[in-house]
């Protein structure tokens, strides 16, 4: 049974790979290295990765990024973080490889339609921030409720409840749960998913019914 080659061995590769193609994409990498050392391709991504933390060769004399991509990257990354997932969930919600994602937070260049594919998943996340914040207003001014009485009752603090319906942070799964509970406890048939979603259209006619 051959050895499985080093990790020496696969840095090597891969600094090679690199000098020879400096506009090569990162995948593009990972799978030539990876079918040459007959190595899976996340074992020659996750040895790329650590090359590339590590500030070592060829990640000096990488390609550069354009302005437009570095403010995609900084955009999605507070979204990602005021939604607090993972780039796996992010990549599966935009329907696309993580790969993308990747190469996104490591500043490698991407194609035009990539970005354009990422571009509007900022903008459908953004516009869903914006709808969560008006639907939780809408719901605790429909049930008569201050801010103040509204965290009180499910347990939280005011502050945070501000910066949600301001749309300045999101809350933890945990923290809209207790939120969802106490507000579906005064108004029952309240969907924990209008929440997040931001389902105004839902929300007005949920109260609508139950004020006849």
């Amino acid at each position: 049974m051959a050895k499985a080659p080093t990790k020496e061995k696969i840095e090597s590769h891969i600094r090679v790979y690199w000098l020879r193609h400096p506009r090569a994409a990162c995948y593009d990498c990972d799978d030539v290295v990876g079918a040459n050392l007959g190595v899976s391709r996340s074992r020659a991504r996750a040895v790329r990765i650590r090359m590339w933390d590590k500030g070592t060769e060829p990640w000096n004399n990488r390609p550069q990024t354009t302005k437009r991509q570095d403010r995609l990257r900084a955009r999605l990354i507070e979204l990602k973080d005021e939604y607090q997932w993972s780039w796996a969930t992010l990549a599966r919600k935009a329907k696309t490889p993580v790969r993308l994602f990747e190469d996104l937070q490591y500043h490698a260049p991407l194609k035009t339609a990539e970005m354009k594919r990422l571009e509007e998943l900022h903008d459908t996340l953004l516009k869903r921030m914006d709808d969560s914040s008006i639907a939780l207003v809408t719901i605790r001014e429909a049930l008569g409720l201050s801010q103040s009485e509204a965290a009180t009752g499910a347990l939280l603090s005011k502050h945070s409840l501000a910066k949600w319906e301001q749309g300045e942070r999101r809350p933890s799964n945990d923290r809209i749960i207790k939120l969802w509970s106490y507000y579906n406890g005064l108004a029952p048939g309240l969907r924990l998913e209008w929440l997040l979603t931001g389902n105004l259209a839902a929300i007005n006619k949920l109260f609508k019914e139950t004020s006849k």
